[in-house]
This record gives structure tokens, C-alpha cells and sequence, in this order.
């Protein structure tokens, strides 16, 4: 006898539908410190509501969404921040992340409005950095990327050979994690972050902020249009391609692919 097909519901969809919920949660704890109050002690509702100045219910709205998003672990009457949000989501920490998270905020309202952006004829190239980007809002920007970009870079240079290789160039490069690990760990290897006039002075505090700035510079220029720093024999393109065109992109590649020979 054949099992009956199931028959659909929608709880898929309604999940879908809602899950701007579970973003908005995260934001929350994040903006109001929950899980580094967390960390240092604040482990039941009662010392969540006194250290975030919150009343009761909205204490324990807060803390059961989390634990209903598996960001907080409950025991009992306490509750503990899970693994990953002890790692990455409690101030103080070298590994904390929380400008990134909210790094997408501002979007929101934007998000909301999609399907009249993608009825839009007009193409936006450069994204965020487009409308006279400027150093101030490139600092905001990529003081939220260095929070997860160092993580990303450390595993860039675990996976990636490096052996025998002349210089790292990083295309849009920001805040020039990749170049300042690949630094750390390879002495005798230079690298270039090329980015936007705006971005590279903001990329030079975080590069003397390691001690780097006699083995990777920063230089202002359109990776899309400008001429390259030549010498380069590894090339990175990280997270900033999906705002540009099939065919800048192709553009772009295939001209570091014919004059460096290889692109990461």
C-alpha cells in the first residue's frame, strides 16, 4: 500500500513571511547588550530586566525569543548564551561581531520596498558606496566588516597556497582584513589593498593599527575602470561582487586572470 503524499500547509510560507521577526530580536539583544550582560552574570529574567532596564515582561519577551532562536541555552531558571554567541556576540570579547550584525539595519525600511526596486530600470553599480560615498560613512561601513573580516581572513590563509607567490593585491579590499592576516602570517609577502579614495584613508588607521604599514598599502582607485597595481600574483575579490553586472565582473576577472594568472 503507497504512504499518502502529504498534503502541503503553510507553515513553510508563514515562517518565511515572519522571519523579519527573528532578524529584529537579534538586533535587539545585540543594541541592548543582552548577551554580554549575560556573560558577566545576568543569567535569569528578574537580573536581565534590572541590567537592561527593561520591565518584566518585556525581559522575558526578549529572553524567550532568544532561547526560541537557539541564541540563548535555558537551564531551569537560568539562561546561558550558546557557543557561538559567546564567541562572537559578547562586547570586550577579540572575536566580537556585533557592529556586522547590525551592520544591514539601515536597509530595513528599503527591504521592504523590493519589489519596486527590482522594477527599476536604472542600475545602481556601486551600492552603498555609490552617492558621494564619503569617509565618514566608509569608516561606519568598515568598522562593521573588519568585526567578521578577520575571522574570514584567518580562514582565507589556512586554505589558500601561498607558496612562492610575489605580492597580494586585494580588489575592494575595505577595510584590508585579508591583507593584514596574510601579512602577519607571510613576512616576506607584500599585499595592496585598491579601494575607493574615501575607503583606502579609512583602510590605512586599521593597517597601522597592526603595526603593517611598511608591507601593505592602501591605494584609491575603480577596480572597474582604473588601471590595477601591477606585480600581483594573487588577487582577491571577496563579498563585493554581487552588486556589480555579469559583465563588469567578467570584465574585471579576465583582466587580472590574463596579466597576474591566477585570482582568488
Amino acid at each position: 500500500m503507497s504512504t499518502p503524499a502529504t498534503r502541503p500547509d503553510t507553515t513553510r510560507l508563514q515562517r518565511l513571511a515572519h522571519s523579519y521577526r527573528d532578524s529584529a530580536a537579534l538586533m535587539a539583544a545585540v543594541e541592548l547588550g543582552l548577551f554580554t550582560r549575560v556573560a558577566h552574570g545576568a543569567e535569569t529574567e528578574a537580573a536581565v530586566a534590572q541590567a537592561l532596564d527593561l520591565t518584566p515582561t518585556n525581559a522575558e519577551r526578549l529572553v524567550t525569543a532568544c532561547v526560541a532562536l537557539g541564541l540563548l541555552v535555558r537551564d531551569g531558571d537560568r539562561v546561558r548564551n550558546a557557543p557561538d554567541v559567546a564567541r562572537y556576540l559578547v562586547e570586550g570579547e577579540p572575536t566580537y561581531a556585533g557592529p556586522w550584525m547590525l551592520f544591514s539595519k539601515p536597509d530595513w525600511n528599503e527591504w521592504g520596498r523590493l519589489a519596486g526596486h527590482l522594477g527599476r530600470r536604472d542600475a545602481v553599480v556601486l551600492g552603498k558606496y555609490a552617492h558621494g560615498f564619503t569617509v565618514e560613512q566608509a569608516r561606519k561601513y568598515h568598522e562593521a566588516t573588519y568585526s567578521i573580516g578577520m575571522g574570514a581572513a584567518r580562514r582565507f590563509v589556512r586554505q589558500v597556497h601561498r607558496a612562492g607567490r610575489r605580492q597580494i593585491l586585494d580588489l575592494g579590499g575595505g577595510s584590508g582584513c585579508y591583507c593584514i592576516v596574510a601579512a602577519q602570517r607571510h613576512p616576506e609577502l607584500p599585499a595592496i589593498v585598491f579601494d575607493l579614495p574615501p575607503v583606502v584613508e579609512v583602510t590605512r588607521g586599521f593597517i597601522a593599527s597592526h603595526g603593517l604599514a611598511d608591507r601593505v598599502t592602501a591605494q584609491a582607485g575603480d577596480f572597474t575602470r582604473d588601471p590595477l597595481p601591477a606585480g600581483s600574483d594573487v588577487v582577491i575579490m571577496a563579498s563585493n561582487l554581487p552588486q556589480y553586472s555579469r559583465e563588469i565582473v567578467q570584465t574585471v576577472t579576465s583582466r587580472r586572470s590574463r596579466r597576474a594568472g591566477r585570482c582568488t
